[in-house]
């Protein structure tokens, strides 16, 4: 089988209908004479068709907007892709990747760049745009980013755009190429065929590593999970979160010499997003945005430092894309909605974790056998800890109720609820 151009043509149409493999043989024929200046040997050229088939994967993602969050993780994902597929020796063609700067109503062209060269402009407009100390600007010499340009365009934004800070725009990625899907669908189906007559695994892209990173973990996908657990909740203690990753935004072949990031420049505190609030407190999202949006629980100013423990909301700030919400105000909020007892039941283990040790009003009641009205009437703060996040969601700590229900106020309170059930059932009948 040396003519891998007549088989695979042949495979395409025992498998898809005459139309569609004549498709996806064209459009196959197409990228590989682009890419391989009209080489004939399609054998050799299946040695890169996973840089190749990524590039095309890459460009079916269409377009980014890009902030002073969502950069964290785009660089370190940039530099992977393009990375990996230099490996494969492709020719690029011309510049197809418009970059601009976006303000909430603008979009200010900043360059065009081939997909190699994307890493390095981000990584230069990055670092003006959202404000980096001059001592961490990056050792970036193969940059494809006019700098002089490049700054005026950032006074001129700063200057007639509404934005009240540069830090707030956003870094915008197109991909101008056409049929970037038809593509990457005939390389995917040249992929198969290279697997079925060669039954090399390497020819699997669903499984490969570089293929999964361009689908799932993309830019557009990751907005959320830059939190860490960095203590447990328990009866003892509240939940407490921190930054996930937090010398991210300065690994990027930044100056190192003698200097401490993770101690001295740690990243913005504003990271979190409404999903990530929703598994934090553990509400679903439409209890999230009902509570925190309607009721206006969140504090829209940013948070001051030396008033940080004063705190009760939890802080938000906005970028032309998404609002953030701290990280430290809502370790606050977390702690004053923990309600431990300050006496504690001898008998109750206050160390057990997470969210499946608190129980709502409904569910302790018909654990207890007593009505709400009992329940109110017994349960306090002195004898049942319990978490206040909102007023009307109130859990309570499974442990001291299980503990409550053998004293004798509750058994009484249980009696009292089963006779008055019995009562009920006997003078319907």
């Amino acid at each position: 089988m040396n003519d891998f151009k007549t088989d695979f043509k042949a495979w395409l149409q025992e498998h898809f209908s005459q139309s569609a493999a004549s498709g996806y043989y064209s459009s196959v024929k197409k990228v590989f004479d682009e890419h391989f200046d009209y080489n004939q040997d399609w054998q050799q050229h299946s040695k890169s068709i996973l840089p190749l088939l990524a590039r095309y994967f890459e460009f079916a993602n269409r377009e980014y907007l890009l902030d002073r969050v969502t950069i964290w993780y785009a660089l370190d994902y940039f530099k992977k892709i393009t990375d990996f597929i230099e490996e494969g020796n492709i020719k690029e063609q011309e510049e197809n990747v418009e970059i601009s700067i976006f303000d909430g109503d603008t979009f200010y062209p900043v360059c065009s760049v081939r997909l190699s060269q994307l890493y390095d402009a981000v990584l230069t407009i990055q670092t003006y745009l959202f404000n980096i100390p001059s001592n961490l600007k990056p050792k970036n010499e193969n940059t494809p980013v006019n700098i002089a340009r490049l700054a005026a365009l950032l006074v001129e934004i700063e200057t007639t755009s509404a934005l009240k800070d540069l830090k707030d725009a956003a870094i915008h990625i197109v991909y101008d190429n056409k049929n970037n899907s038809r593509k990457k669908t005939a390389l995917s189906h040249y992929c198969d065929f290279l697997y079925s007559l060669t039954a090399d695994s390497n020819f699997l892209y669903p499984s490969s590593e570089i293929m999964k990173l361009i689908e799932n973990k993309n830019p557009n996908k990751t907005i959320k999970g830059n939190y860490k657990i960095v203590q447990q909740l328990t009866g003892n203690n509240p939940l407490q979160v921190g930054i996930k990753g937090m010398t991210m935004p300065y690994t990027h072949n930044y100056y190192t010499d003698n200097y401490n990031y993770e101690k001295e420049v740690p990243p913005t505190d504003f990271v979190l997003v409404k999903e990530d609030l929703a598994e934090i407190l553990n509400f679903d999202i439409k209890t999230i945005k009902k509570y925190f949006e309607e009721e206006n629980k969140i504090d829209k100013l940013l948070v001051d430092p030396k008033q940080i423990e004063k705190l009760s909301a939890i802080k938000q700030t906005t970028t032309v894309i998404r609002h953030y919400f701290s990280i430290k105000s809502t370790n606050i909020f977390l702690k004053n909605g923990l309600k431990h007892l300050e006496v504690k039941h001898k008998e109750v283990d206050y160390t057990c974790e997470g969210y499946g040790y608190w129980i709502t009003r409904l569910e302790a009641t018909k654990f207890l056998c007593i009505s709400h009205n009992a329940f109110h009437a017994l349960i306090n703060s002195s004898n049942c800890s319990r978490l206040s996040y909102i007023p009307d969601k109130v859990r309570y700590y499974a442990p001291d109720i299980e503990y409550l229900k053998d004293t004798p106020k509750f058994k009484r309170a249980a009696k009292r609820q089963i006779k008055y059930v019995k009562t009920k059932d006997y003078m319907k009948n």
